[in-house]
């Protein structure tokens, strides 16, 4: 229909003017320079992309050894040729955000076409799809973890198509089997942990007759095209990186108690259901609603009973968050709402609550005003009570960060710490051995010998026992194995963030870095005095012009 074509050009052409008004707010000015900035796990796939482009092979930076400190071997692979475009580094990140905000869009798209195809009422005109349709286009955490470089976007769109596919196989009877499969493994290539979405789906389409007989050739293919891809790619890890998995399963679980994992899981868990209170109780009413209806018309080919593939994936993400211990990044100061591994799965949980909406505005009885206004206010609730605008006690935080007044989180952080970047630059030449917290920006923003402090790109560092004594209230995943003392004996040039130095096991750590160990602070930097790469006047340099970049304080 013409209006159901609009509307989504419509709402295709509002993400994107709002997503590129997102993407110039994560930008900032450095030495008169703008700069693009992801966020920082994006920044280790860049760092890698780009040194695989220039021939150095999948390693974090020039000249060490090849290790597995990406967990998105598909986002990395898609940021190689990025590199081969005629930009300065600074401009890189924007075309991924560029990529990922086409991304969002296609999400859009495919949320719209999984709904009109499969779920009847939805293809009504326009209102049928555009509750979930406007949210997946602008709920704020899903944009976010897009639009700051992450493979989010990637990760929507192939859960997206795998639903919509396994409907076309079993509820259609098409033969979609080969698509599926290379579907599944594209989520296996982007993320390790989208096997779960392979097993849930490729599950579901098995119990209800999916992988039929007289289709056995095509899903026999698929099977085995899914197969060579997740063997082949095994094979090339063993061979490449020695190691049966990526670095950071050993670095974030890896000697970590299940028991710790599971009480900050569980905490972190209920935090983000409790901030996301009524459009959790949406999607749970959806799911139950609808397979009750099923039970009850005892009808499988009902709309009501494919809101339940939905619901088990987002349920099976919400636990693999519990698993993993929560997201790192789940901080009061950063407040995104909707964590990492939950994300991906929101266009599911909102076609599942378009689907209730479309039930209740076909109920027999209603008023005809009340059904045709259903929808509208529907989308405007889920838009207000997805992002947290109204009831949730930051709504006011909340809608500085949707309508753009506010940066987003972190981007003050990337300033400061390319700031600093810059201003060691100035004390210590390229090619000294630095020790850094932060992975990303400054492997890919300059040319040291890096020493990851955490322990994302160090499979020593990431296959130690973490820190003892640790409670959840203070384990935060993947950094909690830095060892001050290992980072002292590799006797570095300098180091970038010094803060980790209080953590050495003796009385006073800053005297015995400053007087035993010879280093000197300089700033925030500790700087090693004896040290060939020191540039003249490094260890008393002058004060530091406030007007040459745009800093701000972390967070």
């Amino acid at each position: 229909m013409k209006a159901d074509r609009v509307a989504l050009a419509a709402l295709l052409a509002a993400l994107a003017l709002w997503g590129l008004a997102f993407v110039e707010r994560t930008s900032f000015f450095l030495e008169g320079g703008r700069h693009f900035v992801l966020f920082d796990d994006a920044m280790i796939s860049m760092a890698y992309a780009r040194n695989v482009a220039a021939g150095e092979g999948p390693v974090w930076t020039p000249g060490s050894r090849p290790v597995e400190g990406f967990t998105t071997p598909l986002w990395t692979a898609l940021m190689v040729p990025v590199h081969a475009l005629p930009l300065p580094p600074r401009h890189l990140p924007l075309v991924v955000q560029l990529v990922s905000l086409v991304l969002l869009g296609l999400t859009v798209w495919r949320v719209r076409a999984l709904l009109v195809a499969h779920f009847p009422g939805a293809g009504r005109g326009p209102w049928g799809w555009l509750p979930a349709g406007v949210l997946t286009a602008f709920h704020y955490s899903l944009a976010y973890w897009s639009l700051m470089g992450m493979e989010t976007a990637l990760q929507a769109l192939l859960a997206v198509l795998a639903v919509h596919l396994a409907y076309d196989v079993v509820f259609a009877g098409r033969d979609r089997h080969l698509a599926l499969f290379a579907v599944f493994a594209a989520a296996y290539l982007t993320r390790m942990d989208m096997t779960l979405l392979v097993v849930l789906v490729a599950g579901w389409v098995a119990v209800h007759g999916g992988f039929r007989r007289s289709a056995a050739p095509r899903w026999l293919a698929g099977a085995a095209l899914l197969a060579a891809v997740a063997g082949g790619y095994q094979l090339f890890r063993q061979l490449t990186f020695g190691a049966p998995l990526p670095n950071t399963y050993y670095l974030k679980l890896g000697s970590v108690p299940l028991g710790l994992r599971l009480v900050r899981g569980v905490v972190k868990a209920a935090g983000m259901l409790r901030e996301n209170a009524l459009p959790a109780v949406a999607v749970a009413a959806a799911v139950a609603t609808g397979v009750r209806w099923r039970r009850r018309t005892g009808d499988e080919a009902r709309t009501p009973s494919r809101v339940l593939l939905p619901g088990l994936l987002v349920g099976a993400y919400l636990a693999y968050g519990v698993w993993v211990g929560g997201d790192a990044w789940e901080l009061p100061e950063v407040n995104v709402r909707v964590n990492r591994f939950l994300a991906p799965v929101l266009p599911l949980a909102l076609v599942a609550v378009n689907d209730l909406i479309n039930r209740l505005a076909t109920r027999a009885g209603a008023p005809r005003a009340v059904r045709r206004g259903l929808a509208p206010a529907a989308t405007v609730a889920l838009l207000l009570l997805g992002n947290g605008l109204v009831v949730s006690s930051l709504r006011a935080e909340n809608w500085g960060k949707v309508l753009l007044v506010e940066r987003p989180p972190f981007v003050g952080s990337h300033a400061h710490v390319l700031s600093r970047l810059r201003r060691l630059e100035q004390l210590v030449a390229p090619g000294a051995r630095v020790v850094t917290v932060w992975a990303g920006i400054p492997a890919y923003f300059s040319r040291y010998e890096l020493i990851d402090a955490a322990g994302y790109n160090d499979p020593e560092a990431a296959r130690r026992p973490p820190a003892a004594n640790l409670t959840w209230r203070h384990w935060v995943p993947g950094h909690d194995k830095v060892d001050a003392s290992d980072l002292v004996a590799r006797r570095p040039d300098a180091f970038f963030q010094g803060w980790m130095l209080d953590a050495l096991p003796v009385p006073e750590p800053r005297r015995h870095v400053d007087e035993e160990l010879g280093y000197q602070a300089v700033e925030e930097f500790w700087l090693r005095r004896d040290s060939p790469y020191l540039l003249p006047g490094a260890l008393h340099p002058p004060p530091l012009r406030s007007d040459t970049m745009e800093t701000k304080p972390m967070f």
